[in-house]
C-alpha cells in the first residue's frame, strides 16, 4: 500500500482550486453524493440521513429533499473535510498515521454495511466530481491518475481495517462456538455419569 509523493503534490495542487469555490465543502460534498447515488442508487440505504426512503423510490432516483436535509449536508461536508485532512497528512509525509486512522474508519464502516465494491463506486464518483468542479482548466487525464492513486491509498487502508474487523468477528464467533461445544461436552459427560449412578442404584 503506497502512493507516490508526486501524485500527492499534484492532487493537493488541484485541491487548492477546489478550495476557491464558495462553500466548497457543501458544494463538493453534495456533488459527490449525487454522483455516488447516480452510479449506485441503492447506496442510499447505507446512509438514510434521517429520511424514510422505500425501495420504489430508490429505483427512480434519490429525492431532491434528501440533498437539502441538514443530516445529509453535515455528512457530506464531513466527508470532504476527511478527504482534505487525508491530503494534508499525505503532504506532511504522515502516511503511517493516516493509514492507522483510515483503518479505524474502515472498521467502523463494516457496521454500516459497506462492501469493497462501494469503494470503487466512490472513486468513480470522486473523479467525476473533481472533473465537474475543476473543469478543463484545472483537470486533465494526468489529474485523474494522480487523484486515483491518492484515493486508492485511502480505500486500501480502509479496506484493510474492514478486513481486520471481519477477521476479529469471525474469531470471536469461533471462540464462542468452541465455548458452546465445551459446555455441551461437559454436560454430556455429566449426564453419562448420572446415568451410571442411576444404573447402579437401579440394579
Amino acid at each position: 500500500m503506497d502512493v507516490r509523493y508526486h501524485s500527492i503534490e499534484k492532487a493537493a495542487e488541484s485541491w487548492r482550486f477546489v478550495q476557491k469555490i464558495p462553500n466548497y465543502r457543501t458544494v463538493v460534498g453534495e456533488l459527490l453524493f449525487r454522483h455516488i447515488f447516480e452510479l449506485a442508487p441503492s447506496a442510499i440505504s447505507l446512509y438514510g440521513f434521517g429520511i424514510d426512503i422505500d425501495d420504489a423510490e430508490v429505483e427512480i432516483g434519490v429525492r431532491e429533499d434528501v440533498y437539502k436535509s441538514p443530516v445529509f449536508l453535515r455528512h457530506a461536508r464531513g466527508v470532504v473535510s476527511m478527504l482534505e485532512t487525508a491530503i494534508n497528512m499525505m503532504l506532511e509525509g504522515d502516511l503511517t498515521g493516516l493509514a492507522d486512522t483510515l483503518r479505524g474508519l474502515g472498521a467502523r464502516h463494516v457496521g454500516y454495511g459497506v462492501l469493497p465494491a462501494h469503494y470503487t463506486v466512490v472513486e468513480a464518483a470522486l473523479l467525476k466530481t473533481l472533473q465537474t468542479a475543476l473543469k478543463k482548466k484545472h483537470w486533465s487525464n494526468r489529474s485523474e491518475k494522480h487523484w486515483s492513486a491518492v484515493f486508492k491509498f485511502i480505500a486500501m487502508a480502509m479496506m484493510m481495517g474492514a478486513h481486520q474487523k471481519l477477521e476479529m468477528k469471525q474469531e470471536q464467533r469461533r471462540e464462542s462456538a468452541g465455548g458452546t461445544m465445551l459446555v455441551i461436552s461437559v454436560l454430556s459427560s455429566s449426564l453419562r455419569k448420572l446415568e451410571d449412578i442411576y444404573d447402579q442404584y437401579a440394579q
